[in-house]
């Protein structure tokens, strides 16, 4: 994703400036940390602290807009279903689940749905974000522990999965999780960019036409391995949530 900035005739007149020395390394950093949201019932502790090895079948809301950009449900399907076997759950198969799940009477009635898919457990991803916006225009330049303010802000991005947990036979809704992903809390390194030739004869032919000047901050929106990693680390908070006393 490209983000549009828009810079002052100053800021022009600095990045023609720069253009010709190298990018200054940065250190930026978020400090404060989204909270986590968890929710558990003491039906579904006890349920758990009796089952060692429930069935469980995971879902995921088609709705998700986010997860539909990044084309990734089936990745956080078996990333989830690969963590909960680690941590003993009995695995349902997905597809078949939705086909015995798609009977009406089956729908309306959790009971028989209960019997007839031989699963204890629903897990349903609610919602998920891989690209949360983390914004700052502070900065300490390598090397330096002196905060200062930049001319413009800084983007990186985290992530947050929402879960929601069913005891079937019952028809309890018995958890509701959100976890967060914060990133550069112990701070990361970051190279201000300078404008490319092309960029910068476009910015000084706007500024002689009195037009605003703007400059496209390269930025990589989306770490597949990173919010890979996040499902594997907010799935085994969810289980360890789960079987809390």
């Amino acid at each position: 994703m490209i983000r549009k900035l828009i810079f002052t005739v100053a800021s022009a007149f600095t990045l023609a400036a720069c253009a010709t020395q190298q990018a200054k390394v940065a250190k930026i950093s978020f400090i404060e940390k989204k909270p986590d949201e968890i929710q558990t019932s003491q039906s579904l502790r006890t349920f758990l602290a009796k089952n060692k090895s429930p069935k469980v079948v995971v879902r995921v809301s088609q709705g998700i807009s986010k997860l539909a950009e990044s084309n990734e449900y089936e990745m956080v399907y078996s990333t989830i279903e690969k963590v909960l076997l680690a941590n003993g759950f009995q695995v349902r198969d997905r597809k078949l689940f939705d086909q015995v799940f798609s009977n009406k009477d089956n729908a309306t009635n959790y009971e028989n749905l209960y019997k007839r898919s031989d699963t204890d457990l629903i897990i349903e991803v609610l919602d998920t974000n891989p690209t949360v916006k983390y914004t700052t225009n502070k900065y300490r330049e390598e090397g330096s522990t002196e905060e200062k303010t930049g001319s413009y802000d800084i983007t990186k991005y985290g992530s947050n999965i929402e879960y929601k947990v069913v005891i079937l036979k019952t028809n309890e809704f018995a958890g509701a999780y959100k976890f967060n992903f914060t990133p550069c809390t112990d701070g990361c390194l970051y190279a201000a960019l300078v404008p490319s030739k092309q960029e910068l004869m476009g910015m000084q032919k706007a500024y002689k036409k009195g037009e605003p000047t703007v400059y496209a901050e390269r930025t990589v929106v989306y770490d597949k391995a990173a919010y890979e990693d996040f499902i594997k680390v907010s799935t085994q908070k969810l289980i360890d949530a789960m079987r809390s006393n």
